[in-house]
């Protein structure tokens, strides 16, 4: 399920970065998990359900996430108001149009279109990163 399009060479570093992944598609979560194991960054999760997600969110070590906008028919809000509590960078995923999903609180929040490619994952978690 990986894209053809080739990730960037990583730079060695001492820690690797801790990553939140919240996303209910086993595809996608399958997707996500490659490049991640690629670029050698630790996954926190995965969460494919909000409950255990918020969990994570509040408690856990993370560098950065990646927040699949809508869990099973639950929105991923109360995900994204800890992490923001918490000063932890995060991007949205969704495949649906998130100017009309998308409540006031994250409109400044990055959003990733679905379907994703590998590439645009490196570059969006990357750019997570710088801020954090």
């Amino acid at each position: 399920m990986r894209s053809e399009e080739q990730l960037l060479p990583m730079t060695p570093t001492a820690t690797r970065p801790r990553i939140l992944i919240v996303e209910d598609s086993i595809f996608v979560l399958m997707m996500l998990e490659a490049v991640c194991e690629d670029l050698d960054w630790q996954i926190v999760g995965p969460a494919m359900r909000l409950d255990e997600a918020l969990r994570l969110a509040t408690h856990e070590p993370i560098d950065a996430a990646l927040v699949d906008v809508n869990l099973y028919d639950e929105f991923s809000w109360p995900v994204a108001a800890a992490l923001m509590t918490r000063g932890i960078p995060f991007a949205f995923g969704t495949g649906y149009d998130a100017t009309l999903t998308l409540p006031a609180a994250f409109a400044s929040a990055p959003v990733m279109p679905k379907p994703y490619l590998a590439a645009d994952i490196q570059r969006q978690v990357l750019a997570l990163l710088a801020v954090g």
